[in-house]
């Protein structure tokens, strides 16, 4: 066979060209490895990993399911092992909604399970951080430092931040400014990250409000009476803001994702 002399244009068109994996505890270390290396050979550069209560920490260890508990250690290898095929691994620590670490329908909560004493970090039902006790804040920078240094400092963190269901219903969260309470605890994350050399990023489904008619059929999990609409325009534009949606985009007239514009 002869092969004419050719040039080959393959560059991909985006920069940031991003895929993201929950980490659960049935899920086992090498279907993440397989994952991140099929992400590399579709010319993925980033893929977000959430561990869902997975992740080891020694600094607050109520916070993993003990018998399924993965070493630092792993994460670690997969980060080196991913950035040498061109990947880049994002850590995501849920930081408002998903505060159980553990499906919504599976009625487990991978800390107040075994740690009752631990309810005061949470809203009432536990699925929400409590974002008005000064000891959630604390708790979440341990975490999230944690988890940052084991995917060794990359330049994004993903501070999840969907469905937060509960929001605003202990005694202190409703008596408060809850929209500044937001903001407050979206920023201090922002700078402390941002004086690591890292980004923010975060869903954007709690940023519109779940009432209004135009999101109809799309994601939308926020309140204009609380406030957090208005949180969208009043944040930095460095915060990087991820659509996501449960189904496909409405047919019709019209932007396809809405939500997005």
């Amino acid at each position: 066979y002869f092969l004419p002399e050719m040039k080959i244009d393959d560059a991909p068109a985006m920069t940031f060209r991003g895929l993201h994996l929950c980490w659960f505890p049935e899920t086992d270390v090498e279907s993440i490895e397989r994952s991140i290396r099929m992400a590399a050979y579709y010319k993925f550069n980033y893929v977000v990993l959430e561990s869902w209560a997975v992740f080891d920490y020694r600094s607050r260890p109520e916070f993993v399911w003990q018998e399924k508990k993965v070493p630092a250690t792993a994460f670690r290898r997969l980060a080196r092992l991913a950035r040498e095929q061109g990947v880049t691994l994002i850590p995501q620590l849920n930081m408002f909604g998903h505060a159980a670490a553990s499906r919504h329908v599976s009625g487990k909560h991978a800390v107040l399970d075994f740690h009752p004493e631990l309810q005061p970090l949470f809203e009432p039902d536990g699925w929400t951080w409590g974002l008005s006790n000064p000891a959630t804040r604390r708790c979440l920078e341990d975490l999230g430092q944690e988890l940052y240094e084991a995917f060794e400092k990359p330049p994004w963190f993903h501070i999840g931040c969907d469905e937060a269901y509960s929001m605003a219903t202990c005694l202190a969260c409703r008596k408060a400014d809850y929209a500044a309470l937001l903001k407050d605890h979206l920023l201090h994350f922002r700078e402390r990250f941002a004086k690591q050399g890292a980004k923010i990023m975060m869903w954007h489904d709690m940023l519109i409000d779940a009432g209004d008619p135009r999101w109809k059929g799309f994601t939308a999990g926020g309140s204009a009476q609380i406030g957090t609409e208005a949180l969208l325009e009043a944040l930095p534009r460095d915060i990087v803001i991820c659509d996501w949606q449960y189904g496909a985009a409405a047919k019709g007239g019209g932007p396809a994702w809405p939500t997005m514009e």
